[in-house]
């Protein structure tokens, strides 16, 4: 008898044109299900968060019903994708709804240009509790645009600023428009009486969503279910992984000469 399933999975969103099913294009919703028909599986998988084009992500959430013993799941399904790793599982009730998460936790990543950090963190600090996001998402009619934020933390890394936002749920481009409002702030363009009157939904932001590719949903958390790592599938995602970064270390190499 079928069984349901919870499946972390990772994604680099950049091999994709978007997450959910397209009629053209490749997707990684689309490549999931083809890889499920292909290893016989015909149920549909549920995700927990349908990212924007380009967003990655490294523990977004998939439920199943399939007789398919979970590790030989993951290791079919990692032998056929590319670009998409499962690495995790964990026993669901049979009414598991994954969208129905307890949070999520996003990180963006900018360069520094020089922000006003303090500022930043200001910012950060405000965006905590329950405010009108309508101004710094796109617009969905069916949805309420006030959403609960649970921890906003802005910090210096490097050569980059990193932004992490938690909350049960966002709205469309939520989090690239706070990343946005966050560069504004540590341009010192807008005022934290400005950010106010945007969070109470008072004032219309004329500012643009920040770039996708340097989003990342990093975890979505269930409080009932308990995920166990599959050792292999952990050790493939790095060592594909690290292949990646070995290319874009070499690319940049390349880049300094012509420089230099």
């Amino acid at each position: 008898m079928p069984k349901t399933l919870a499946l972390k999975f990772a994604y680099d969103g950049t091999k994709f044109d978007g997450f959910a099913v397209q009629p053209h294009g490749k997707t990684v919703e689309g490549e999931i299900i083809k890889a499920l028909r292909a290893i016989g599986i015909k149920s549909s998988p549920r995700p927990a968060s349908r990212t924007d084009k380009w967003v990655s992500a490294r523990g977004n959430v998939m439920g199943l019903e399939t007789d398919f013993p979970a590790g030989k799941l993951v290791k079919a399904l990692n032998g056929i994708l590319e670009n998409i790793w499962f690495y995790a599982v964990a026993d669901a009730p049979a009414d598991f709804k994954p969208r129905h998460a307890n949070w999520r936790l996003y990180r963006y990543i900018m360069p520094n240009e020089k922000f006003d950090v303090p500022a930043m963190k200001r910012c950060a600090e405000m965006l905590v509790g329950e405010h009108d996001f309508s101004a710094l998402a796109k617009k969905d009619e069916d949805k309420n645009p006030k959403r609960n934020i649970l921890s906003a933390s802005v910090s210096k890394k490097g050569k980059f600023i990193i932004l992490e936002l938690k909350a049960q749920s966002f709205l469309w481009s939520m989090v690239r428009g706070i990343a946005e409002l966050m560069k504004e702030a540590g341009r010192k363009k807008v005022g934290e009486d400005s950010i106010l009157k945007i969070l109470a939904g008072e004032r219309k932001s004329s500012l643009h969503y920040a770039p996708p590719e340097n989003l990342v949903l990093l975890d979505v958390h269930y409080d009932k279910l308990k995920f166990r790592n599959i050792r292999e599938a952990v050790r493939k995602m790095k060592k594909e992984i690290g292949a990646e970064l070995e290319k874009a270390e070499a690319r940049q190499k390349i880049l300094q000469a012509i420089v230099h």
